[in-house]
C-alpha cells in the first residue's frame, strides 16, 4: 500500500510536540456503529481578522463573567457520581492486566485554555488548520476545543464523549455557536460555503464511521486530538492505533501524552519532530 502522511503531537506545557509520521496504513478496517446520539450544527466561514484578534474575541465570546457557554464556571464540566463511575470503570475495563492508572480519574474533565488551543492550531503552528481540515476531539467533553475550532480557525469539527450528561451539555455548546454567528454577522461570511460541527456520545474506542470519515476536500488534513493526561498508557495506544488505521492520506494526531518510548515509530506512527 502507500505510505501516508500523519502526525502525532505530544503537546506539554510549553506546548512543544513529538511529531510521527504515518507508516504503512492499514486497510479493511471494520469500525462498529455503536452510537445513536448525534447532534451537529452548520456555521459559516469567519470573516477575515488577524489570529490575535480571533483569540480575543473567542476569550470573551466562551469565557467573559456574562458568557451564555458552561465554560466560566466548574459546574459546566460535573458530572454525576453515578455517570463518572461509570465512565472510570469503561475506561478500566480497557486497561492491561497490571496497568496502572494515572492520579487523576479517567472522568476528569480537563484541557488547555483558549488561548493555548489557539496557538496549536494557529498559521505556521505544528497543529495548523486551514479551510480544507476537519478536527476529530476524542473526548470531547462539553466541546471546548470544538468551539476553539470553531472561533479561530475555518476548519470543521467533530467529536464523541463518553459521557451522556457532558454530551447533552456539548451539543448546547453547538448551538450556541450557530446563536452566536447568526446574532453577530461581523464574525462571519454570510456565503453558501459552511462548515459542519458535530458531536456524537458514545465509545472513542467504537466510533460511528461518521466521526471517522475524510475532511470533505481531498487534500484537507484529519486532526485528530485527545486531552489524554488521565487516560492510562495503554489506552493512549489503543488511540493511537485507532488514528493509524485511518485510511485518509494525511492524518495527525495531537495528544498531550504519548506512551514513554524512544522508539521513531510506535503503533504504525513514525516521529518526525
Amino acid at each position: 500500500p502507500e505510505s501516508k502522511s500523519g502526525t502525532i503531537l505530544r503537546i506539554g506545557s510549553a506546548l512543544a510536540g513529538r511529531v510521527f509520521q504515518l507508516t504503512t496504513p492499514r486497510d479493511g478496517v471494520s469500525v462498529r456503529q455503536t452510537t445513536v446520539q448525534h447532534c451537529e450544527v452548520d456555521l459559516p466561514m469567519l470573516a477575515a481578522s488577524p489570529h490575535a484578534a480571533l483569540v480575543q474575541r473567542a476569550e470573551r465570546l466562551l469565557e467573559a463573567g456574562d458568557s451564555a457557554f458552561p465554560f466560566v464556571t466548574e459546574a459546566g464540566y460535573n458530572i454525576s457520581l453515578v455517570e463518572a463511575r461509570a465512565v472510570d470503570q469503561t475506561v478500566k475495563s480497557r486497561m492491561a492486566p497490571g496497568e496502572k492508572m494515572p492520579l487523576c480519574h479517567p472522568s476528569t474533565y480537563d484541557g488547555h485554555s483558549i488561548a493555548r488551543l489557539a496557538e496549536v492550531f494557529m498559521p505556521g503552528a505544528v497543529g495548523q488548520l486551514s479551510q480544507a481540515d476537519a478536527v476529530i476531539d476524542l473526548g470531547a467533553g462539553i466541546g471546548k476545543v470544538l468551539a476553539v475550532v470553531a472561533l479561530t480557525t475555518n476548519a470543521s469539527g467533530r467529536g464523541i464523549e463518553l459521557s451522556l450528561e457532558r454530551y447533552v451539555v456539548g451539543c448546547s455548546v453547538l448551538r450556541l455557536l450557530a446563536n452566536t454567528f447568526a446574532r453577530d454577522a461581523s464574525i462571519g461570511v454570510q456565503t453558501s460555503t459552511v462548515r459542519r460541527f458535530e458531536l456524537w456520545q458514545g465509545d472513542l474506542l467504537k466510533p460511528p464511521a461518521e466521526l471517522l470519515r475524510a475532511p470533505s476536500q481531498v487534500d484537507g488534513a484529519l486532526t485528530f486530538f485527545t486531552y489524554a493526561n488521565c487516560l492510562s498508557y495503554g489506552l493512549i495506544e489503543q488511540i493511537m492505533r485507532l488514528v493509524s488505521q485511518n485510511i485518509h492520506p494525511c492524518v495527525r494526531l495531537l495528544t498531550t501524552k504519548a506512551p514513554n518510548t524512544l522508539s521513531q515509530v510506535h503503533e504504525g506512527l513514525r516521529r518526525s519532530r
